[in-house]
């Protein structure tokens, strides 16, 4: 069953309940902090062969440093091309062929979920009107000792007039961030959702 915490943290069970676009409007309007979707990558054991084939990719992942810690990833992300889309959409049709030579079906895994759970319209990654993608996730690590907590990086708010396809959505909401992290490395896939429209029913998904 869902429930609610102190910090408007809502919390459901992927496997038995299917919250509809309510939810969604809840996050975008703030009265929802953080939706957490639990067993929505089950069984087990499927989810831990996709973190693993990942896991070899990153002797060739980026490192950028930022305010808050050490950004380690595998795939673009489009807050740090804003001034070049061209470069962002060529690195995501890199990340693509890389994820797909170690056979990691995660993404898509995740897209169905939320399908499932939010009742979208098979979210699938956005496009350019020349029809070039843009990447379908970006894969994040963090080390012992590493942070990098959930913000607003302003996306939507960057590319207004850059005629770009976030800059014409309804709503963008986040699917990842790493707190502290203590121990063993922990990967994170993650990607934003991006709300065609205010019926919160149709998205595009980007890294």
């Amino acid at each position: 069953m869902s429930s609610t915490d102190a910090f408007a943290r809502v919390v459901i069970d992927a496997v038995s309940e299917e919250p509809g676009h309510e939810v969604l409007r809840k996050l975008a309007t703030g009265e929802v902090a953080v939706v957490v979707l639990r067993n929505l990558l089950v069984p087990e054991e499927a989810f831990a062969k996709s973190r693993e084939r990942m896991g070899e990719l990153f002797a060739d992942a980026s490192t950028t440093s930022r305010f808050d810690g050490t950004l380690v990833t595998i795939g673009p992300y489009l807050a740090k091309h804003l001034s070049g889309p061209d470069a962002y959409l060529q690195e995501g049709k890199e990340a693509r062929v890389v994820l797909d030579g170690v056979s990691s079906d995660l993404a898509e895994r995740v897209r169905e979920g939320l399908d499932k759970a939010f009742g979208l319209d098979s979210p699938e990654s956005a496009r350019e009107p020349d029809g070039r993608e843009y990447a379908v996730s970006i894969v994040r690590t963090g080390a012992d000792g590493v942070r990098n907590s959930l913000h607003d990086d302003g996306v939507m708010r960057d590319v207004a007039d850059t005629g770009i396809v976030p800059a014409d959505l309804a709503q963008r909401l986040c699917c990842v961030a790493i707190e502290w992290v203590s121990g063993s490395d922990r990967i994170t896939m993650g990607f934003f959702l991006g709300l065609v429209d205010e019926e919160f029913g149709s998205a595009v998904v980007w890294g």
